[in-house]
């Protein structure tokens, strides 16, 4: 049978219908939006991307306006869509099921994280209408929270979008190349939609050869994670937006609506087939496990309900010490760094103090004679932390990520046994489950000398400070030199602090990510369980009944795989 939208978006309703006789919540958002996108015909272009990469940007060159807010800042918080539209109009849909329309001048005060922080507005997603050459097709560009930034809210909005999008443009930047997180986002996103672009946005801030090492390493990254090779388009979506003519920009914009006019319906069709494919294949393994509880006996029901409880203390304890090696490992991690920033503090000390010194004999008096100090303080520790952070973030990460890394090992292994144990339970093959790990937060550390320690803001100090410096080089000089190993310690002591906060706070999210992802096995396991022991409790007649339902609800559910299979 061919495949086309309306067969399509008849198997989506039927199975809709199918999963909602047996209760809500069997199915994901992306499989109950399918009939409404395929009766629109309207492919959904995702712009993803780490945040600060100038995704908003991207979408206003596409536009031809600044339509979409941007900033310095992370920013977008909240999943915007645009499609062409006779007159701009901005439609907002809040999560309480209220709709509001608005000038789409206000746009940012709905979904920014600096007018709306952390979403507080309560707004689900927000539509703009733009007249503009390139929306005139059935396509909706949508720009998405960048992944990585500080709030860990607008990695989950981007993620929780996932589900419904059909081709993306996944847009890089220059400073620095394809970080970590980007790495993990586009693992993340690379099997959920049929056609990706890659942009590597500021690349005017590189030269010719520049660009092209960097698109070399690039390209080397995308084999090395898909097998396959995407074709990269170096650009300035900043210059864009000022000159739409820019060749780079311009050649770009042409392959995407080349893309967009040949294969953007049968895109559309491959990508719902796909989600629609996965759907059934879900719901028919749930149909399957509580067809094989109902089978069994009820004794055996009851032992399997009491491994799932010793499981589930289990988890607790794997919480416990997830915590405890994370622990380890940070100790580590931060006494390397701080090894690594008194080494390089030991060797460089008498020059600061030197420096220092110099400072203060080149000014008239006390006051001036420690504002240049703490000035020359300032520079001279930025100096010495500046070239160290990379090391320094690198040997947190290195140790830091090990521990990561072995707890994910072990969770893995914990839910791959659970799986195993389940499908030889029920006779079924599990579909396997693969953990992912959250990006780290970014570092808030910065230099910071503050002035009131050096005087400059103590009582009664106006009067010295207006003495002529070399009369006060014997109290108020020698006081801020021999405080010079304080400022040094506090820095560190601060940048130490900052690495510790992160790490903890990613630690947190690891260990209560990684258990959700369990638990939520567990208890679909003993909910399972929980229906089979219920029909035991009924009449005999009753449970062969509900076995019969189950047994042709999966029949149907396989009938509506088979005419989707090509």
């Amino acid at each position: 049978m061919t495949l086309s939208a309306a067969l399509l978006k008849e198997t989506a309703e039927s199975l809709i219908a199918l999963a909602n006789e047996r209760g809500k919540g069997l199915l994901d958002e992306g499989v109950l939006r399918l009939p409404e996108r395929l009766d629109k015909g309207r492919l959904t272009l995702a712009v993803l991307g780490q945040f600060k990469r100038g995704k908003s940007t991207l979408i206003n060159a596409l536009l031809g306006a600044p339509v979409m807010p941007s900033s310095v800042l992370p920013l977008t918080s909240v999943v915007t869509s645009v499609r062409y539209g006779l007159q701009p109009k901005l439609l907002l849909h809040f999560l309480d099921g209220r709709e509001q329309e608005a000038p789409v001048e206000q746009l940012q005060e709905f979904v920014t994280e600096e007018k709306n922080p952390k979403n507080e507005k309560g707004v689900a997603w927000a539509r703009v209408d733009w007249p503009c050459p390139f929306l005139d097709r059935p396509v909706r560009v949508v720009d998405t929270p960048g992944v990585g930034s500080v709030y860990d809210h607008n990695t989950e909005t981007s993620e929780a979008f996932l589900g419904q999008l059909d081709a993306a443009v996944f847009v890089l930047g220059v400073d620095p190349v394809l970080t970590q997180t980007e790495i993990e986002w586009l693992a993340k996103v690379k099997d959920r939609a049929e056609r990706f672009f890659f942009v590597l946005n500021k690349s005017d801030q590189l030269r010719p050869e520049e660009v092209e090492q960097v698109l070399s390493f690039t390209r080397a990254k995308l084999r090395d994670l898909w097998d396959r090779e995407g074709r990269i388009f170096p650009l300035s979506a900043r210059r864009a937006l000022e000159d739409p003519s820019d060749k780079p920009f311009a050649d770009f914009r042409k392959e995407l609506e080349t893309f967009l006019d040949q294969e953007g319906a049968d895109t559309l069709l491959k990508s719902s087939r796909r989600k629609l494919e996965n759907g059934v294949k879900g719901f028919i393994s749930v149909l399957a496990m509580e067809r094989g509880a109902a089978e069994k006996p009820e004794e055996e029901l009851r032992a399997r309900l009491s491994s799932l409880k010793l499981e589930e203390e289990g988890l607790d304890l794997e919480r416990s010490r997830g915590y405890w090696v994370l622990e380890q490992v940070q100790g580590k991690a931060l006494g390397a760094v701080k090894a690594l920033l008194d080494e390089a503090w030991e060797a460089k000390r008498d020059q600061v103090k030197s420096h220092l010194e110099r400072a203060w004999d080149e000014t008239p008096t006390v006051g001036k004679g420690r504002s240049a100090v703490v000035h020359a303080l300032q520079q001279s520790l930025e100096e010495l932390f500046s070239p160290l952070r990379g090391e320094a973030e690198a040997i947190a990460e290195e140790g830091f990520q090990k521990g990561i890394e072995y707890l994910t090992n072990q969770y893995q292994a914990i839910l791959d046994r659970l799986l195993q144990t389940a499908g030889e339970w029920f006779n079924l093959e599990m579909p396997p489950v693969t953990l992912e790990v959250p990006a780290p937060p970014k570092s808030r550390f910065y230099v910071h000398v503050p002035p009131e320690l050096a005087g400059l803001s103590s009582a009664g100090g106006s009067i010295i400070n207006l003495l002529p410096s070399k009369w006060g080089g014997a109290f108020a000089k020698r006081a801020l030199l021999k405080k010079v190993e304080l400022f040094y310690s506090m820095q560190r002591d601060r940048l130490l602090s900052d690495m510790a906060e992160r790490m903890q706070e990613q630690g947190g999210v690891v260990v209560t990510e990684l258990q959700s992802v369990i638990s939520s096995v567990l208890a679909r396991l003993r909910d399972t369980i929980e229906r089979g022991l219920a029909l035991h409790a009924s009449t005999e007649a009753e449970k062969q009944a509900a076995v019969a339902r189950l047994a042709s609800d999966e029949a149907r559910a396989h009938a509506l795989l088979a005419r989707i299979t090509v």
